[in-house]
């Protein structure tokens, strides 16, 4: 161990320092395990209040609505529309933030005796974001009102282009704002909240998930509701009922899971689990969920990937059906249809990263030493380059922009690494872009051809200030050690207590140290196995794709990385360890 880092086989091991009087507090005063305590200090969660909120969190914890510049005169509006009953649009994004957001708040409008029409934009055909020649089909359609979700923070023309029409526009959005905001009625964002001198979770002002700000206002509209004698012919929506989509939106968005993003999902993936809407239910057979627990890694690689499909491949409104729709069979038919283009998005996306691969092995390219990978190509499907990024962000360790061709230009999608802000490099860059939008670690930009080189030129020389030409190292971080004699029962459940995980709350990793290898074995060439014992206590490990070349697998192993799991296999629950890395 060199610097509280461990060289492990495929990852550096950050074993995290923490003051070992702050890890008694804790312990002490919550009657808690040592390595509970680290854990919680190491994502900085140390005080008293603090802790007793992760520990117990609870839907009553949720900051009010009126931290929300804004929200009292959008309900407003949105109260005059319903009583005068004048048409209202819901617009949203075609991705699975967008699109649940999009069904809650229509479902809660219609419930509210609204007349609205749910609209999403085509990816191809009107990209991101508010879409003029969408705007003039809804000014035909008489509508009064545009509600939009997940999008509309950059788009200052549309808006205005709206007023002109007469539409009003209120913008639910969690992106960051451009140098200049739509001259909205409102505009709900919580990166506006600073402007309003409310903390909310000062590190990280972009947090919330689309699908969380239109839950938002959807609560505050209830409240004003009340207030106003709105309800006096309607019993008061439950809310709790759309913590499904909720939680199914924050999590496919990626957003982190902390603060109001951790409560939303700790007490929405219980009602995704036994939701009774038909869309949701023909999703979890589907993907053979059906009564069980239902985890982030779920949603995030089972349920999400065949919504996302839908826009991905330019059908996004089959998703909104399947989400709205009341008939079971209807739904499961859309389920089927969504897995199938499912599919067909995973061939395209492998023929995608072959190409890509094979332009960044190509000596001619010199793209191996580049601190960045920029790559484009005519005839790389645009709604799948956004995937392919990522996988090539997550195999060399750098910032990653993939582009196609659209009528005249080049679009994709960037990708980075943790340690690189993609959207501070592109603001840099914007002399040399048409557009661009995003956050920290993911956006979307358009570039003319004649500016190609040169926007490359600049976006290498700016990731190579903080990125080697080598990539950054993935790195995990161990929580504490854990000896097989304290993998129990009674620690899974405290695993479950502090969970659910993702961005932002990772899943605890333990070391284990002083054991002996009793059997390895490897499993279809590349997956490890090994029985494992210490002081008398043995326990199964297995360890997923690190298996490169059986013949160079050490002949001792001193750490094991890894977390626990309960097994079920043939009617029987045991734990085993499921090994990260190795050394």
């Amino acid at each position: 161990m060199e610097n509280g880092i461990i060289k492990g086989c495929f990852q550096d091991w950050k074993v995290a320092h923490v003051e070992e009087k702050s890890v008694k507090e804790l312990c002490d005063y919550f009657k808690i395990p040592y390595w509970v305590s680290r854990f919680l200090i190491n994502r900085g969660i140390s005080s008293p209040p603090a802790t007793e909120k992760f520990l117990y969190p609870s839907l009553d914890k949720l900051p009010t609505p009126e931290i929300f510049p804004g929200i009292g005169i959008a309900a407003e509006r949105i109260r005059k529309a319903i009583t005068f009953n004048q048409p209202v649009a819901v617009y949203g994004d075609y991705d699975v933030d967008g699109i649940t957001g999009t069904t809650i708040l229509t479902d809660f409008l219609r419930f509210a005796g609204a007349r609205v029409q749910p609209v999403l934009p085509n990816r191809f055909e009107h990209g991101y974001g508010l879409n003029a020649r969408i705007i003039d089909e809804l000014a035909l359609l008489g509508v009064k009102l545009l509600i939009t979700v997940d999008c509309g923070i950059t788009n200052v023309r549309e808006v205005d282009y709206a007023s002109k029409l007469g539409i009003d526009t209120i913008v639910t959005d969690h992106h960051r704002p451009g140098p200049d905001l739509p001259k909205a009625l409102a505009v709900i964002n919580p990166h506006l909240i600073f402007e309003n001198q409310h903390n909310l979770e000062a590190d990280n002002p972009g947090y919330l998930a689309g699908v969380s700000v239109a839950f938002y206002l959807m609560i505050y509209l209830r409240k004003h509701f009340r207030e106003t004698n709105f309800w006096k012919h309607k019993v008061e929506p439950n809310l709790k009922k759309y913590l499904d989509l909720v939680a199914l939106g924050t999590i496919a968005d990626q957003v982190p899971i902390t603060g109001i993003n951790r409560i939303l999902t700790k007490f929405g993936l219980p009602v995704l689990e036994r939701s009774e809407k038909p869309g949701v239910k023909a999703l979890l057979q589907l993907c053979k969920l059906t009564n069980k627990k239902i985890s982030v890694w779920d949603v995030g690689f089972l349920l999400a990937p065949r919504i996302n499909a839908a826009g991905r491949m330019g059908v996004e409104h089959l998703a909104l059906e399947l989400l709205m729709h009341d008939d079971t069979s209807k739904a499961q038919r859309i389920a089927l249809e969504l897995d199938r283009l499912n599919q067909k998005r995973q061939h395209c996306e492998e023929k995608i990263l072959k190409e890509a691969l094979d332009m960044i092995e190509n000596p001619v390219h010199c793209l191996k030493e580049a601190s960045a990978l920029v790559l484009a190509n005519d005839d790389w499907h645009r709604g799948i380059i956004g995937i392919v990024a990522s996988r090539i962000v997550d195999r060399f360790g750098k910032p990653a922009i993939l582009l196609a061709k659209n009528e005249g230009y080049w679009e994709g999608s960037a990708r980075s690494v943790s340690s690189f802000d993609i959207f501070k490099a592109l603001t840099q860059c914007k002399d040399t872009l048409e557009k661009f939008g995003g956050h920290r670690m993911a956006a979307g930009l358009r570039v003319s051809p004649d500016n190609l080189n040169a926007f490359v030129e600049s976006f290498n020389r700016i990731a190579s200030e903080t990125i080697p030409s080598t990539g950054i190292r993935k790195q995990i971080t161990i929580d504490s050690k854990l000896a097989l004699r304290d993998i129990t029962p009674q620690t899974m459940e405290f695993i479950d207590k502090l969970s659910p995980y993702g961005l932002g709350n990772p899943r605890p990793v333990f070391l284990l140290e002083s054991f002996i290898v009793r059997d390895l074995r490897v499993l279809k060439d590349k997956h490890l196995m090994l029985y494992i014992e210490q002081n008398g206590k043995s326990m199964r490990a297995l360890g997923f794709n690190l298996v490169e070349d059986p013949a160079k697998l050490p002949n001792s192993f001193r750490y094991l990385a890894f977390y626990p799991v309960y097994n079920h296999w043939e009617g029987n629950t045991y734990l085993e360890l499921r090994i990260l890395d190795f050394c």
